[in-house]
Order: C-alpha cells, then structure tokens, then sequence
C-alpha cells in the first residue's frame, strides 16, 4: 500500500516526478489508472461537468498550431515470443521499442538470465526474464527478480 501511496502523492522515489497523462479504464469488477510523463498527443480530456474547451478558429489555428506527434506503428519481430494462455511472465522492462528490447534482451542473456525474451501483445513490447505455469511459482521468481530489477511485475496472459 505504501508503494501505491508514495506514487500517487509523489513521496519517496517518485518525488519531483511529473505526471503529465493519465489513463482511466473500468471494465467489470476491475479498475486501472497509468500515469504517463509523456503528455497526450489527443490533448486535454473533457471534464464531466465542465464546458468542453472550444477547438480554436482556422485563423487561430494557424497562427497557433502545434504539430501533433502521433505514436510510431509497432512493428511485430517475428522473433517476438507471443504470450502462451494462462502463463505468469516476469516483465522487467516496457513501453520500449523493439530494437531497445532486443539489445536488453542480448545484454540479459550475456548477463546470466537465458530465458530473457521479447514478448509482443496488443501492439506492446516487453522484455521478460522468466515465465512459470502457475502464481506460487511466479510470485518466487518475481521476489527473485526484484533482487535485480525493483521495478519487476507479473503479467498473466
């Protein structure tokens, strides 16, 4: 509880962190928020109860306008392991291109860790150093991982 306290009140590793996106979704029972230092490239999001902000007029906007940065395509290596149904993964790294998962990849294998891999999903890369068939043995290797990389999680497929 203290992890998510000091991150949402920016305390301990996260101070003087900025946020500058956030992400919200509800589906069911489960809730999910993510917090980007990236800011959204769709821009400012209508606040329920709020007017939402007027788009600017031609002559403003060509005065004013800013290009706006659309995301890179993922291109899928076809060396990308995909996720095997009902799987546990110790995720060590993500939201990185391809090419930088490849060379962590290479530099963890150098490093000892032979079932590092690149795991591609829904248009996302993540590297991976182990992978277990059930949550007893995933969470041992996770506490295993966190030795080495603090910020490890489990992503279940």
């Amino acid at each position: 509880m203290e992890y998510f306290n000091s991150f949402l009140m920016n305390t301990g590793k996260w101070q003087g962190k900025t946020w500058n996106a956030i992400g919200i979704a509800i589906y069911e029972n489960y809730a999910l928020a993510w917090f980007g230092d990236v800011p959204d490239p769709e821009g400012a999001p209508d606040v329920c109860g709020r007017e939402p902000q007027k788009p600017a007029s031609k002559a403003d906007s060509a005065v004013k306008a800013k290009p706006v940065l659309k995301p890179a395509p993922v291109v899928v290596d076809p060396k990308a392991s995909p996720l095997s149904p009902g799987k546990y993964y110790v995720i060590v790294k993500s939201q990185v291109s391809l090419d930088d998962a490849n060379k962590l990849v290479l530099d963890l294998n150098a490093k000892g860790f032979k079932d590092a891999r690149v795991l591609s999903s829904d248009n996302k890369i993540r590297v991976s150093i182990y992978e277990a068939a059930d949550r007893t043995e995933a969470t041992k290797l996770l506490n295993e991982a966190k030795k080495s990389f603090r910020d490890a999680w489990l992503l279940k497929n």
